[in-house]
């Protein structure tokens, strides 16, 4: 069996004994840049990058991608890997094309349609914000219906976009003006939903053959949207003795089945309302960005990408579900730092319990705009404790107390 695997994001996150293991070829665009160890290991294929106005991303070219796979893909014994959301789509259209093991069963869309989930979710009787698509001739005449439907403050984003792309609050008609200012002549289709007030959780899980094989559940220290506005996004696990979890774990595990989730990965976003609910918002068919794949690694010992590349090549990933014996837990989480409109003027080093590494994407001097999108920051920091109560502490800190950038 060989593996194509459309876009090598976070490869670093693989076991390299699992990896190394896989005949693979790799599908990458002209300009991404891969380790020399990845490149003597595998056949490597270069394609175009083109927009997906949808998206609001750049996605592989599928009509290149298909064209040089042709030669390459001469029988049924190859399986495609994807956990890349800007190219889903494409992993999708290259198992249909070459009729290859499809663990989505066709139903990628409900993962990537916003729209199309939330109709699912609600149709199923479970909680899913109100929500409406835009039309494309929409003016600032349609801000007072928009408000009473929506019940008041409410959320405008594009139905398929990634990485929080295109996210607008909409709590006065100045701000529904900004958007029809900002998004005319936009191609993309947009929804405007409900806004909840409450905690945003993500649930992820693996899932084969429709047995959960693992599953956790993380908080994030606000929602997604709150990064552009200048706050530390970060996540951390909950307690698996919480009778929240148990809530989450249940309902989440609703959501994903009537959408018709079987086989494979799934990280879902949903809200603990302050009127004690939870609600749906979103779900992938991969797993979790960001840090959240290594954060579980250390607090568990269970790494998410070789569960998922197994199931996503038909191969049983139960072994994996469980710590290697005599693991020893050490609490973990990320947190992501926003940039601000300014010149950097110093970079902050945070002093906790625990071990911190930092990537910084700024530098002291540099000039840089505010961010745009949930991947486009300061710096993010991946934290490692010895206990829970330390891993708590850190993560207050840094999300409600450290300044990790000073501006001018």
């Amino acid at each position: 069996m060989q593996i194509i695997f459309v876009g090598t994001k976070n490869f670093d996150f693989f076991s390299r004994v699992i990896l190394d293991k896989q005949k693979k070829i790799l599908l990458i665009s002209k300009s991404q840049k891969l380790p020399d160890w990845l490149i003597t290991s595998s056949t490597v294929i270069r394609v175009e990058e083109i927009y997906d106005y949808n998206s609001k991303t750049f996605c592989l070219d599928i009509d290149e991608a298909i064209i040089q796979l042709t030669p390459l893909v001469t029988s049924s014994n190859f399986r495609v890997f994807c956990n890349q959301e800007a190219n889903l789509e494409v992993a999708d259209h290259i198992r249909e094309h070459f009729s290859l093991y499809d663990h989505l069963n066709g139903n990628v869309e409900n993962f990537r349609n916003k729209l199309t989930m939330k109709e699912i979710v609600l149709r199923a009787g479970l909680r899913a914000p109100t929500y409406t698509e835009l039309s494309s001739s929409l003016s600032v005449n349609d801000y007072e219906n928009l408000h009473k439907t929506l019940k008041g403050k409410f959320i405008i984003k594009p139905c398929a976009s990634v990485g929080s792309r295109g996210v607008y609050k909409i709590a006065h008609e100045a701000d529904f003006d900004r958007f029809l200012t900002e998004s005319a002549g936009d191609e993309c289709r947009y929804e405007a939903e409900e806004f909840i007030e409450g905690d945003l959780y993500e649930y992820d899980l693996a899932i084969q053959e429709g047995k959960i094989i693992y599953s956790a559940i993380s908080r994030y220290s606000c929602p997604m949207a709150d990064l552009q506005e200048g706050r530390t996004l970060g996540s951390i696990m909950i307690s698996r003795e919480l009778e929240l979890h148990s809530r989450i774990s249940t309902f989440g595990l609703q959501c994903v089945q009537a959408l018709g989730a079987v086989n494979g990965c799934f990280h879902m976003e949903l809200f603990h309302s302050i009127n004690d609910e939870l609600v749906f918002l979103e779900v992938a068919a991969r797993s979790p960005g960001l840090m959240t794949v290594p954060a579980y690694q250390s607090w568990e010992g269970i790494n998410l990408y070789d569960i998922e590349l197994l199931i996503q090549s038909n191969i049983d990933a139960s072994v994996l579900a469980q710590a290697p014996k005599g693991y020893q837990s050490r609490p973990a989480f990320f947190v992501v730092f926003p940039k601000i409109n300014g010149t950097v003027v110093t970079l902050n080093q945070p002093k906790l319990n625990g071990h911190v590494e930092i990537d910084w994407q700024v530098a002291e001097g540099e000039r840089v705009s505010a961010t745009t999108t949930n991947i486009d920051f300061a710096g993010k920091a991946f934290v490692c404790t010895d206990n829970e109560i330390d891993a708590l502490k850190a993560f207050h800190y840094l999300v409600n107390e450290f300044t990790p950038v000073v501006y001018q």
